[in-house]
């Protein structure tokens, strides 16, 4: 489904909220989430992990290299970095970012914590009544309901 899976990455080129970063820094963010998205494309998640990782050395507050990662951790059943990433995301950068508040969810959920998950869905139902697309949200609302259930 590397369809499907593409649209899951970020290729926007590297935001941050740090203005110092210098152009050959750009240059090698861009050029390790490239070559992490090609890793990923091709199911290598943790090649792709650590070009991820190099291009955070470079600038740590960057939004698709953390929500790339995040996707790749959790492709690895490595829920509580991915959960960690998208936390970073949602907390210091953007609060609304439609995939890391997915990410947030399904790892919690993969977590057996589905009560945290509650304000994550809360919050992709309201963004999903204001027109922004979301992933399957209905499907991921019964999904934090049964876990839910099943974990008290």
């Amino acid at each position: 489904t590397s369809s499907s899976s593409s649209s899951l990455l970020s290729s926007s080129s590297s935001s941050s909220s740090s203005s110092s970063s210098s152009s050959s820094s750009l240059s090698v963010i861009d050029k390790e989430r490239m070559l992490g998205n090609d890793c990923f494309q091709k199911g290598q998640y943790a090649a792709a992990i650590k070009h991820y990782t190099a291009g955070l050395l470079h600038d740590p507050n960057s939004v698709p290299l953390l929500s790339n990662r995040a996707i790749c951790y959790s492709n690895l059943n490595r829920h509580e970095e991915a959960l960690g990433d998208a936390t970073t995301v949602l907390s210091s950068h953007d609060p609304s970012h439609m995939k890391c508040l997915y990410r947030c969810c399904l790892s919690l959920l993969e977590l057996h914590r589905p009560q945290e998950a509650i304000p994550h869905v809360t919050k992709l139902k309201e963004l999903s009544k204001a027109g922004l697309s979301t992933p399957d949200i209905e499907k991921l609302v019964r999904d934090v309901e049964r876990c839910r259930s099943e974990c008290e």
